[in-house]
C-alpha cells in the first residue's frame, strides 16, 4: 500500500468512527429523553395519592425540557442526514430515533394531562369510594410505566425478542384498560355525585392507555431498525 492509499484508508476510518460517534450521541439523547419521560410518569402517578403541589409543579416545569430535547434530537438528525446521507440500516436507525423522540415528547404530554386531572380530583375532595377507584388506576399506571421502561431499555440493548414482547404486551394492557373503564362506569351509575370525579379518573386511565401505545411504538421502531420489517400492520407473535 502506497502513501496515498494509506492516507485514504486513514481518512475513511476516521470518517466512519466520527459517524458512529454521531449516531451514538443521538441515541444517548433519545435515552435521556426516555429517562426524563420516565421521571415525569412516575411523578404524575404519585400525584394520584399525594396532594403534593411540588410534584405537580415539577412535572409541569420539566415539560419544556422535554420539548427542547425533542428539538435538539431533530436538529442533530437533520444535520447528520445533510452531511452523511445515510443509507440502509443507518437510515433505519435515524428514522427510528426521529420517531422515538416524537413519541417520547407525547408521553411527556400525557404526564402533564394526568397531573391536570389529579389536580381536579384533589380539589373535588374525593371520598373513600373514589380512593378505591384510584388504587385501581394506580395499578394500571404501574403497569403502563413498566411497559414503557421495558420499551425505552431497548434503545440500550437492541434486543429483537424483548422488542417483540413489549409489542405483544399491548394486547394485555388493552384488556386491563377496558376492565378499568367498566369499574369506573359502575361508580358513575352508583352515585351521580361522583360523575365529575369518575370522568377525571377515566381520563387518567385513558392517558395511561395512550402511554402504552406510545411504548409499543418505541418497541416497533427498534424492531424495524433491527429487522428492517415494519410490524405496524402485522403480527410479531409468530416470532416469539
Amino acid at each position: 500500500m502506497n502513501d496515498e492509499d494509506r492516507m485514504s484508508s486513514t481518512i475513511l476510518q476516521h470518517t466512519v468512527k466520527k459517524y458512529d460517534e454521531e449516531l451514538a450521541q443521538i441515541r444517548d439523547h433519545v435515552l435521556k429523553m426516555g429517562w426524563l419521560a420516565g421521571m415525569q410518569l412516575r411523578d404524575a402517578l404519585k400525584t394520584l395519592a399525594l396532594t403534593d403541589s411540588v410534584l405537580r409543579e415539577g412535572v409541569l416545569r420539566r415539560e419544556s425540557d422535554m420539548d427542547q430535547m425533542e428539538v435538539e434530537v431533530d436538529e442533530a438528525i437533520l444535520e447528520l442526514v445533510a452531511r452523511r446521507c445515510p443509507m440502509g440500516s443507518d437510515l433505519r436507525t435515524i428514522v427510528s430515533f426521529s420517531k422515538s423522540a416524537s413519541d417520547l415528547e407525547k408521553i411527556g404530554d400525557e404526564a402533564v394531562r394526568i397531573v391536570g386531572f389529579t389536580q381536579e380530583l384533589t380539589e373535588s375532595n374525593y371520598n373513600e369510594l373514589n380512593k378505591n377507584a384510584i388504587s385501581e388506576i394506580e395499578r394500571l399506571g404501574q403497569l403502563a410505566i413498566s411497559i414503557f421502561q421495558d420499551a425505552i431499555a431497548l434503545f440500550a440493548e437492541w434486543d429483537e425478542i424483548k422488542a417483540q414482547q413489549v409489542i405483544c404486551s399491548q394486547t394485555d394492557m388493552d384488556g386491563e384498560f377496558q376492565q378499568e373503564l367498566q369499574r369506573l362506569m359502575t361508580y358513575i351509575t352508583e352515585d351521580s355525585l361522583l360523575v365529575k370525579q369518575a370522568v377525571c379518573m377515566a381520563l387518567v386511565a385513558k392517558s395511561f392507555d395512550r402511554i402504552t401505545h406510545h411504548a409499543q411504538n418505541l418497541a416497533e421502531y427498534v424492531y424495524f431498525e433491527i429487522k428492517g420489517v415494519d410490524v405496524r400492520l402485522g403480527d410479531v407473535r409468530s416470532g416469539l
